[in-house]
């Protein structure tokens, strides 16, 4: 993907992008957008100019080169492998995400990651997304048994090095994170609003300890609420949805390699 490219083509029925460029002192935001549900947001954090790579020409069809089988002991993964710059890939286990294999190209177990091996959290309920740096490094979005809600950092061996509370102020509950390039997180989800009493979209920066340091107002987030708190079962799952949205729960976040955080919900 060319750096300078700011939108993204997806097999849903309508787009909505909004360019993000932050700075030291502020963020400035354009946003464009259409009344379809389905949507893809294209978040772009610029830090630095990138130098210009090579244009080059994509295979116009797919070819599979090699098929491996896992030696692993659980045969049940939850959501898409990540990978390192040494070929291994990554796997969150179907037990609530809390453990997370490493393979390498062999397709042999080298390491494991487990969210409840954590001397800092006593009770872990669960364990969403997680990025994997070049270097093998692991973070992971964790949800202890208690409203903060954590990222761990694991060593590439699988150890447990330390966790930061990603504050917003009260409740929340996220879905969908990242680490950007400067050691900072991206995450969206939903979090309590205290005034209206009831949860609302919320997509925030924080710092590398886990301070928030700008919360942002995407332009579909009226929308997607109003249709959730109607009990619209594209939405929500039911009239009671306790801060659940599929708009979000079921999107998607990444990083790409051009620096841009690519949204879809």
């Amino acid at each position: 993907m060319k750096n300078r490219e700011v939108g993204m083509r997806t097999l849903i029925r309508a787009s909505l992008a909004i360019a993000l460029t932050v700075c030291p002192q502020f963020l400035h935001c354009q946003t464009a957008s259409n009344q379809a549900l389905a949507k893809s947001t294209v978040v772009t954090l610029t830090t630095a100019a990138a130098p210009a790579k090579p244009a080059t020409e994509s295979p116009s069809h797919l070819v599979l080169t090699k098929t491996i089988s896992l030696d692993a002991v659980t045969t049940t993964f939850m959501g898409e492998p990540k990978c390192d710059s040494d070929g291994s890939f990554y796997l969150r286990n179907a037990d609530r995400g809390l453990t997370i294999s490493k393979f390498n190209s062999k397709g042999e177990t080298v390491a494991t990651f487990k969210a409840n091996s954590s001397p800092d959290v006593p009770q872990v309920d669960g364990a969403g997304m997680f990025t994997v740096d070049p270097y093998g490094n692991v973070n992971q979005l964790v949800i202890p048994h208690s409203y903060d809600r954590d990222v761990f950092f694991y060593s590439k061996d699988g150890s447990y090095k330390s966790n930061v509370k990603l504050d917003v102020g009260g409740p929340w509950s996220p879905s969908l994170f990242v680490t950007l390039s400067a050691g900072n997180f991206m995450a969206t989800g939903q979090k309590w609003d205290r005034t209206a009493k009831e949860y609302v979209p919320f997509t925030g920066i924080f710092s590398s300890d886990g301070t928030l340091l700008k919360e942002l107002h995407l332009e579909d987030d009226e929308y997607i609420h109003e249709s959730a708190a109607r009990g619209d079962s594209r939405f929500v799952p039911g009239p009671i949805s306790g801060g659940l949205n599929y708009a979000i729960s079921r999107g998607k976040m990444e990083l790409g390699e051009d620096g841009n955080v690519y949204l879809l919900r």
